[in-house]
């Protein structure tokens, strides 16, 4: 892999986080069956899983929880490795919290139905469970149904809206803050601009910019002045036009590759020594 596809992959996801959301998806889908449906088919006695049989159906509530618990662990875990790219796009941000409330409502069903389909300690659980539940099939019954819809579902609702207003917050605040990173960090280096995107010393040259928002050394009729918004750096030409536009990624600024921008897509600038 080159240095332009590990540019590029690094503004998506991992593969293996896609994997889990896909595989966590497929699970609750089943779970919906299972609490909501009811899986019940008097033909079969036992249940056979990875070599393992289970001959008592009440073990599979147990099962699906212990498994949601290992679902959920991998999500959170496999989003906390993600990149800073990754985990600072707002939309990524909000599906990930969106998959996390709809992971602990799993969760919370799945234990409800363990409660009630095994004994803890001895001692069974109380007889109102029951009343939350089909006894004849297993399955959640319609007041269940109605409670989840009610009260689950207001709750989800909410705390979906408290995460997006969290989330949108933040991002207003470190919109301005990360501005100002991005303008000490620039005027206060030098950087290496590697304009055709490839790591070569005979295609590069190295950049200062001013506090006044002007290319110092470095700069040309494509590379006259700069500015930031919104956490970008933007590259404007002697005309005024956005030339190029970069996101900062820890010590180097790497092209978007935007549409809209007139330069050769790759580009990015590595931090030199201070000014």
């Amino acid at each position: 892999m080159n240095d332009s596809d590990k540019r590029k992959e690094s503004r998506s996801p991992t593969d293996v986080y896609l994997k889990v959301k896909r595989w966590s998806a497929i699970f609750w889908i089943v779970c919906t069956f299972y609490f909501f449906g009811g899986i019940e088919d008097s033909s079969i006695k036992k249940l056979e899983f990875l070599g393992l049989r289970i001959g008592d159906d009440s073990l599979i509530p147990v099962l699906l929880f212990f498994i949601s618990i290992y679902m959920l662990y991998n999500l959170v875990f496999c989003w906390e490795v993600q990149n800073s790219i990754v985990k600072s796009d707002i939309f990524l941000k909000v599906d990930y919290r969106i998959h996390i409330i709809v992971a602990f409502l799993f969760l919370f069903f799945s234990l409800l139905n363990t409660l009630y389909s095994v004994r803890l300690f001895g001692i069974h659980i109380p007889t109102v469970l029951s009343e939350l539940f089909d006894i004849s099939n297993g399955a959640l019954s319609s007041a269940m149904v109605s409670i989840f819809s009610a009260s689950i579902g207001g709750i989800a609702t909410m705390i979906s809206a408290a995460s997006v207003a969290v989330v949108l917050r933040k991002l207003r605040f470190a919109k301005s803050e990360q501005d100002h990173v991005i303008f000490e960090e620039i005027t206060n280096f030098k950087w290496k601009f590697y304009y055709t995107g490839k790591r070569s010393e005979d295609e590069s040259k190295v950049m200062t910019f001013t506090s006044e928002g002007k290319i110092e050394q470095g700069a040309n009729g494509n590379e006259a002045s700069w500015i930031v918004r919104n956490g970008i750096l933007e590259i404007l030409n002697g005309k005024g036009d956005v030339y190029s536009r970069f996101k900062k990624d820890g010590d180097v600024f790497r092209h978007t590759n935007d549409d809209d921008t007139l330069s050769l897509r790759d580009q990015f600038m590595e931090k030199l020594e201070k000014k």
